[in-house]
């Protein structure tokens, strides 16, 4: 088992007051709480970490003990070794020696491990949380769409509306007569400026005449509004 070093993962110093220490597990509590990181197993053992430290680091007594311990620790890795104490002395020194080696190796590993996880925390961190759909974004969307659609919505002039009512219609000037609703279709008649006719129907920009041909037969065409007005 790793010995783990409470002060780095709540990010303190050892010298920390208790409402520093309350501070920094209240700030990690928040950012590692499990309703928050759905169900990611890393984030869920650091938060039972920060529990683990606090509870320790919290009590007076138990942060004493735990101090003690840790500066154990690092009173043993400045202490020099020198080899031959170590293959000259009595079976008891050795295995001094080799406990001290033993909690050095504990020791390395776990500032190791502490260093890793506050590096994978902090990334962890700076990750932007994930955007969900829901119900009020839905109709959000659907009713800037519904209304970029009614401000916008084309005008189709090449389907002509049926209009109930019927105008006395003159042309303001030589106008031509279109096969379709449509400027670009084939031109099947002229009409000079002051001719009248009924609307047959009428579309944005058309209206729907009868008229009579080159050929002496009446016939059905368009002409543009703009070259009309209401008799």
């Amino acid at each position: 088992m790793t010995f783990k070093n409470y002060y780095d993962i709540l990010g303190i110093s050892h010298t920390a007051t208790q409402e520093e220490i309350k501070q920094a597990y209240r700030k990690l509590s928040v950012k590692l709480h499990p309703d928050k990181n759905n169900g990611d197993t890393f984030l869920e053992e650091m938060f039972k970490n920060i529990n683990e430290a606090y509870e320790v680091l919290s009590d007076f007594q138990k942060r004493e003990k735990y101090t003690q311990k840790l500066l154990s620790v690092n009173n043993s890795l400045q202490q020099p070794l020198k080899h031959n104490d170590y293959s000259s002395t009595s079976n008891r020194k050795n295995e001094n020696v080799r406990n001290m080696f033993d909690l050095i190796d504990v020791y390395f590993d776990s500032q190791k491990i502490t260093l890793n996880k506050r590096i994978i925390l902090l990334n962890a961190q700076n990750i932007p949380k994930p955007r969900y759909l829901t119900v009020s974004k839905v109709i959000g969307t659907m009713i800037i769409m519904f209304i970029i659609y009614w401000l916008f919505e084309p005008i189709d002039i090449n389907e002509p509306q049926q209009n109930n009512s019927s105008y006395e219609w003159v042309t303001t000037q030589q106008s031509p007569i279109y096969s379709k609703p449509d400027n670009k279709s084939a031109i099947i008649g002229n009409v000079p400026k002051g001719a009248e006719f009924n609307s047959l129907r009428e579309t944005n920009y058309f209206i729907q005449v009868s008229f009579i041909n080159e050929n002496g037969k009446e016939t059905e065409g368009y002409i543009l509004k703009r070259n009309i007005k209401q008799n």
